[in-house]
């Protein structure tokens, strides 16, 4: 759970809670074997024979750098363990990776960092997991490594009162494989430009149509209808480098993520040297963002001049995926 009643689980050996009562686990099965039990600021977690599982909890009253410690610790914990691991929790974050229209800046931190350790969003974007009033998100994500994925059965937000603006998030593990759960479907696309048009027509006839259609309905019937009318786009679990990417800002990044390595290890261990490897790390953060913000724009008036030259060419492709979302087929 996040941001339990901290007077109430306070002292009590039946739950496990972090140094900031901001999380807190408690194991109901008396049969499940816990192998060991740790905390960090803002995240909790558990081993047992087959898993370990975190739960964590990003605020958004905190700064960024608290997020961005939180991850790496968990990543270490993961790269030297290599234990198939789930990580659940609320991280106030919003990406199309998870079912979100937009992307903050949290979202694409964590984002990135999934994607560095090879990890997986289970969630499946189609419901939100956070309402207060009219106001609704997907701020709760459920994330797994490769080597757990297929395991992780029966993902879904349920339709039960929690008694709080989140709702509860349902999933089994097993020991066999199963089918994998299907990643968010903003991920998957169509071929817009292979519309069998008459299909189309037939299809919405015979759907129900009406004015008192919930929103999800209205999601599960136009994905039906992209199914059936045009051929999905190819995909690849592994992405060519984006357009503006080169050497120069590979090394940055490098030199960026070893400051925030040694910032995030040396937090709590050596306390004198920590605000100068607080500014080292924000230095070198600054540094590859000025660098990527000069090289994006450089790279973005190239491709816009290339289209002069080849107008079906790749900047044709890149610009129009950027201002449509939808890859143009080759012809």
């Amino acid at each position: 759970m996040n941001e339990p009643n901290r007077k109430a689980i306070q002292n009590r050996k039946d739950f496990l809670y972090d140094t900031d009562i901001d999380t807190a686990i408690k194991v109901m099965d008396r049969n499940v074997t816990l192998k060991k039990q740790g905390k960090g600021q803002s995240y909790t977690y558990i081993e047992t024979p087959t898993y370990i599982i975190y739960n964590c909890y990003a605020s958004e009253n905190k700064d960024i750098e608290d997020l961005e410690i939180m991850l790496e610790e968990i990543a270490l914990h993961i790269r030297r363990h290599k234990e198939k691991v789930i990580i659940a929790g609320d991280f106030n974050a919003k990406s199309p990776q998870w079912g979100e229209m937009t992307m903050d800046r949290r979202g694409e931190i964590i984002t990135e960092w999934a994607a560095q350790n090879d990890l997986v969003i289970l969630n499946q974007g189609n419901k939100p997991t956070f309402r207060r009033g009219d106001y609704t998100a997907i701020l709760d994500l459920t994330i797994a490594t490769q080597d757990i994925r297929n395991k992780v059965t029966k993902w879904e937000v349920l339709d039960r009162e929690s008694l709080s603006d989140h709702e509860y998030i349902y999933f089994e593990v097993t020991e066999e494989s199963s089918e994998p759960i299907r990643e968010n479907p903003r991920n998957e696309g169509w071929q817009v430009r292979k519309l069998d048009k008459a299909k189309l027509q037939q299809v919405i006839a015979e759907m129900e149509t009406g004015q008192n259609h919930r929103s999800n309905e209205f999601s599960g019937n136009l994905r039906r209808i992209c199914e059936q009318t045009m051929p999905k786009r190819k995909t690849s679990s592994r992405g060519k480098p984006v357009y503006w990417w080169n050497n120069e800002i590979a090394q940055l990044r490098r030199e960026f993520l070893t400051k925030r390595r040694t910032y995030t290890r040396n937090k709590r261990r050596d306390p004198p040297s920590h605000e100068q490897q607080l500014e080292e790390y924000k230095e070198a953060r600054q540094r590859l963002r000025k660098k990527i913000k000069a090289v994006k724009r450089t790279s973005w008036k190239k491709l816009c001049n290339d289209i002069d030259c080849d107008i079906w060419g790749d900047g044709y492709k890149i610009i129009m995926k950027r201002l449509t979302g939808f890859p143009p087929d080759n012809k």
